[in-house]
């Protein structure tokens, strides 16, 4: 569900190079994390971060935080993954 929301928050053209290729997920171990990988490599890091922000629902302060970061700490931030476990 929350891949689906990211992918909705893609331009026409981002979304179209992310799923244009059939993805190979049959012995993927994370499946999100494939289609992640794509998205990262069509989608400037601010855009990425406001997807970030929406789909782990974070609040207004840490919002504000995350707008102070340079695009390397931004980068930093989203490491670990696209959605906080």
């Amino acid at each position: 569900p929350w891949v689906g929301e990211a992918l909705a928050m893609l331009s026409p053209s981002q979304r179209s190079s992310v799923i244009k290729t059939p993805l190979k997920v049959e012995h993927a171990r994370n499946r999100n994390g494939v289609v992640m990988s794509r998205v990262k490599t069509v989608t400037p890091v601010e855009r990425r971060i406001q997807i970030f922000t929406k789909v782990n629902e974070l609040g207004e302060g840490v919002i504000d935080r995350l707008s102070t970061l340079t695009p390397e700490q931004c980068e930093a931030v989203m490491d670990s993954g696209m959605k906080i476990q």
